[in-house]
């Protein structure tokens, strides 16, 4: 089973969420299939083998390893939440240097803000945790 599920948020509306907790998509009424039909859909898709998929994988991949060790501390910083502020008083450095360090891994992410930087990974995480049945 690959974990994922839908949470109901009303009749409405429903979000993909996956073994972790988080959550991967927002569906609307005009989206929502049955939960079984919409699970086998993912599966299909995720099992496929699709060679843009594992391209995408190996250049997200590629992206975080061109990162630097800083850069890689800032990121993380960013993508729970902190400011730029708070990041560098625990790095101990200024947060000009923050901000310096943030442009060079949008710039090497090839992301234009912290929602593109967040989706990119997530998207990479998903298709980690999603597995095929066997």
């Amino acid at each position: 089973m690959c974990g994922l599920r839908l949470v109901s948020l009303d009749d409405h509306t429903a979000f993909l969420v996956d073994r972790t907790g988080c959550v991967i998509g927002i569906l609307s009424s005009k989206d929502l299939l049955s939960e079984r039909r919409l699970l086998d859909r993912i599966r299909e898709r995720a099992c496929r083998g699709d060679t843009q998929n594992v391209k995408k994988k190996a250049d997200v991949g590629a992206r975080l390893a061109a990162l630097s060790p800083r850069e890689r501390e800032v990121m993380d910083g960013l993508i729970v939440g902190k400011h730029a502020k708070s990041i560098a008083r625990e790095l101990g450095i200024s947060p000009k240097t923050v901000e310096f360090h943030r442009a060079n891994l949008y710039k090497k992410m090839r992301v234009d803000n912290l929602v593109a930087l967040v989706r990119m990974l997530l998207l990479d995480k998903e298709s980690e945790c999603v597995q095929c049945d066997a």
